[in-house]
């Protein structure tokens, strides 16, 4: 009787032919008796998964504090200082630790400036009233030199005093609350001033129509 002839186990593995690579890698191997070809699966590395990794914290922290530092004078330092601390937390961290140095940079400046004017205020409110008593009595002054020519159109000759002019006293008053100083000679002419924050006439701070 004839013997059957034996055939290769489908399965088995070709000599010479290992189921993994050079690198470790499973390689495509053949399997069942159609020869279908079965794909390994891969893996990502782990060098690629470092290479993936960002730190948005840390780059934007970044961004805010250096445009804090060179545009906005420090205003916005301290927020990306926050940003940067967060960005700590994470990898990779170049980025958040410069946002941090300059973050924190900035925000020093920006307290520094805040400080200054703080120290300075008092005297900038100060010369901001002085300033403003000027603008008023500047402003009342030639309202009442208006009321003073129309007074000479109607009688020919300039009032004795402020009260004939029949206006308010808000407006015969300086920022001070001192009445503006009037003056008229025999020959008709008048003079019109104010006398100052120190309520004391011919001072250094007296304020003279004239002088508009």
């Amino acid at each position: 009787m004839q013997q059957p002839t034996q055939t290769k186990a489908a399965n088995k593995p070709r000599p010479g032919n290992p189921t993994t690579n050079a690198n470790g890698r499973p390689r495509a191997t053949f399997s069942g008796t159609r020869g279908r070809l079965t794909r390994p699966i891969r893996y990502p590395d782990a060098m690629s998964e470092g290479q993936s990794q960002s730190n948005p914290y840390g780059l934007a922290g970044f961004i805010v504090s250096l445009l804090g530092l060179l545009g906005c004078g420090g205003l916005l330092c301290p927020v990306g200082l926050v940003l940067s601390i967060i960005g700590l937390k994470r990898e990779p961290k170049g980025l958040a630790i410069a946002g941090v140095v300059i973050g924190a940079v900035g925000s020093l400046g920006f307290i520094a400036t805040i400080i200054t004017v703080a120290l300075v205020g008092v005297g900038g409110v100060v010369a901001f009233f002085f300033a403003a008593g000027h603008f008023e009595a500047a402003f009342d002054m030639a309202i009442i030199e208006a009321e003073i020519d129309q007074y000479i159109q109607d009688n020919g000759a300039p009032p004795a005093n402020l009260d004939a002019l029949s206006m308010e006293t808000d407006m015969t008053t300086d920022a001070w609350g001192n009445a503006y100083v009037y003056t008229v000679d025999d020959a008709g002419n008048w003079t019109l001033s104010s006398m100052g924050e120190d309520g004391i006439p011919d001072t250094d701070d007296d304020i003279n129509y004239d002088d508009f």
